[in-house]
């Protein structure tokens, strides 16, 4: 199905609700509010939403991607915030490493175990959480600076920050073979390092996720923890990835109500 296809079954259900003209004019306002950034059916899928249509059964991986980009902070339950059915599927999903075995030079059987454990169990949370974070982040920023919360907020009193912002972004252009890029914002070329001071230095703006800065300010830095070690393709020990998995769910949680 085309990227700009909305499925028959869910296209039915959102008629159920509005008439066609209505459907067609909110999906179109979605993609102009998002700037053109998804898909028609990951746009449709947002209406959905709004509209308290059950969507989740309609989206794959490359939507899950879009959707965790531009709304990582307003949509649940899932496919945004990681359900407790999350483990298991994206283990039942993993596949064995193509075309490498034990019996490559330097490359014993362990280091293979703990590169599947860490895909299965780690990652796709801490992953998933990050880019929440940066979402919720960017969104109440809008909401209480306007769109040009960056330059006001973070460029005039982090020059840190900034400065490594424009660096990464630097580099990207100038390799331009590398076809992956990291976003259209700069908040995407932050480390979570850098969200929590901004989350302190707005706190503001941000009490609205928890009364208490240290809340916030832990879940990201303990989850850092972690993440700094898989960043650095080194493993996790038990304990820790269902820290990880804990904390997740907590922020989750906590993020439900926050304005859109």
């Amino acid at each position: 199905m085309s990227r700009n296809s909305v499925p028959r079954e869910l296209l039915q259900k959102l008629l159920d609700k509005r008439p066609r003209t209505t459907i067609n004019r909110h999906i179109t306002k979605k993609l102009s509010d998002l700037n053109g950034t998804v898909s028609r059916k990951v746009a449709a899928l947002l209406v959905a939403k709004d509209m308290g249509i059950n969507f989740t059964k309609y989206v794959d991986d490359e939507d899950r991607d879009e959707l965790t980009r531009v709304h990582g902070g307003g949509l649940q339950p899932v496919p945004l915030a990681p359900s407790r059915t999350l483990e298991r599927k994206v283990t039942k999903e993993i596949k064995p490493l193509r075309g490498i075995s034990p019996c490559e030079p330097y490359l014993p059987s362990s280091l293979l175990d703990e590169a599947k454990e860490m895909a299965e169990k780690a990652y796709p949370f801490l992953y998933i959480f990050e880019n929440s974070v940066r979402n919720v982040i960017k969104s109440l920023m809008e909401n209480k600076c306007g769109p040009n919360w960056w330059e006001t907020r973070v460029k005039n009193l982090h020059k840190t920050i900034d400065d490594d912002v424009n660096r990464r972004m630097h580099e990207e252009k100038q390799n331009r073979w590398h076809s992956s890029k990291r976003g259209v914002h700069n908040i995407y070329y932050t480390d979570i390092d850098d969200l929590r001071i901004i989350v302190q230095d707005n706190w503001t703006v941000f009490r609205k996720i928890h009364d208490r800065q240290s809340w916030v300010v832990e879940h990201i830095m303990q989850l850092s923890y972690s993440r700094n070690i898989i960043a650095h393709n080194n493993p996790l020990k038990g304990r820790d990835i269902q820290s990880i998995q804990t904390k997740i769910f907590e922020w989750f949680d906590q993020i439900k109500g926050l304005p859109k």
